[in-house]
């Protein structure tokens, strides 16, 4: 399961940069700042350059996505038995569920990571889309964030779900 998450999280970091490097390459021609969203009157609230825009949202992603590797990391090389999990007999009674659990905690950070890029990359074309004149209103952004809110709360439910079921069959 895991492995199926990573590769998720790994076409979701492709798309960002794509998707950030298109915007780029088009918004360079302009002379106009890159608006990031424009307010109910269709003026620019807020602007930057396309210089700005790039770097900033390219070492943003980047950094989130290293510490998203450190706590996996962490959780690759974290000693299972002092963790506090629910029904601790059953994942922790020899290696061979304790390489489950690990993969299942694997698999639920590597989650926040697709929940994570997958918000960037909607919200870099939305930025992207704005500029292109191709529309959109302030509604989306709140719209936006709310789907984040909502999948991020999906997400933390998720765990302690997971870690509920004790049957051979559900495990992956």
């Amino acid at each position: 399961m895991d492995k199926v998450v990573r590769f998720v999280k790994n076409v979701l970091i492709l798309g960002f940069l794509v998707i950030l490097s298109m915007a780029y390459y088009e918004l360079a021609d302009r002379f106009a700042p890159v608006t990031l969203y424009r307010d109910a009157y269709g003026h620019s609230a807020f602007a930057t350059d396309h210089h700005t825009f790039f770097y900033v949202s390219f070492l943003f992603f980047i950094i989130l996505n290293m510490f998203i590797s450190m706590i996996a990391k962490i959780v690759r090389e974290m000693p299972l038995g002092r963790l506090q999990v629910p029904h601790r007999d059953f994942w922790l009674k020899d290696s061979d569920s304790q390489d489950r659990l690990r993969a299942v905690l694997l698999a639920w950070v590597y989650g926040f990571a697709v929940i994570l890029n997958a918000f960037l990359t909607i919200l870099t074309a939305k930025i992207w889309f704005v500029n292109r004149s191709i529309g959109g209103q302030l509604y989306e952004y709140g719209l936006l964030s709310l789907t984040l809110v909502v999948l991020l709360g999906i997400w933390i439910g998720f765990i302690f779900y997971r870690l509920r079921i004790r049957r051979e069959e559900y495990i992956t």
